[in-house]
């Protein structure tokens, strides 16, 4: 995908030529798992943010995006050799105290496309209901935006919100515009999203 998109960072090149080969099972580079490669990236690229941000500029925000490919097979094998990886790598942001004011959003594209639990239904609803887990900052955990956040697991979320969510927390309200898909996490839900079928931005495939 860096290289397909030739995004024009300083961050992330140096991975091009890392992750860029054919897929061999299991997904190793060396003896460790690619993911653990880039679970180290990214624990250095936070951890050098997160001192230049308390020692030079408290006023310095960072976004950090991991894509784990490894899980693009049938037999989800490979899913499960990623849970202790990105366990430590949770347990170490949580270590972190300069993450009470960070938000961790754990989501899928979408569950499995092929293979034998694919044709069951639970495979088949995974596919267009992919996970979301959201850590919300202590900075932010009011017992009203808790009890919102708890309101709205309930109800039938899109990208689109995931995106608005994460605008929220980033961009001051007054300068979003107008004409959104989305609906952010921290505001209560209307009644029409607790049905899948009468929301008008979810399409009727899924």
């Amino acid at each position: 995908m860096l290289k397909s998109l030739d995004p024009n960072t300083t961050h992330g090149q140096d991975l091009t030529q890392l992750f860029c080969f054919d897929f061999d099972r299991p997904n190793c580079l060396g003896p460790d798992l690619a993911a653990r490669h880039l679970i180290q990236y990214g624990q250095n690229f936070i951890g050098t943010y997160e001192n230049r941000r308390t020692r030079l500029d408290p006023f310095l925000r960072w976004a950090a995006f991991l894509h784990f490919i490894d899980t693009h097979e049938d037999a989800m094998v490979l899913s499960s050799m990623l849970d202790a990886e990105i366990s430590t790598f949770l347990s170490h942001l949580s270590s972190l105290a300069s993450l009470d004011n960070t938000a961790v959003i754990l989501t899928s594209d979408h569950g499995l496309h092929y293979g034998p639990y694919y044709q069951s239904r639970s495979g088949r609803r995974e596919a267009t209901q992919p996970l979301l887990y959201i850590r919300v900052p202590s900075s932010i955990q009011s017992p009203e935006k808790m009890n919102v956040f708890r309101k709205n697991a309930e109800a039938w979320t899109t990208a689109f919100d995931v995106h608005e969510t994460v605008l929220s927390l980033t961009i001051p309200a007054s300068e979003m515009g107008g004409d959104r898909k989305g609906l952010s996490l921290f505001n209560p839900f209307p009644e029409y999203r607790k049905s899948c079928m009468g929301s008008k931005v979810i399409p009727s495939s899924y």
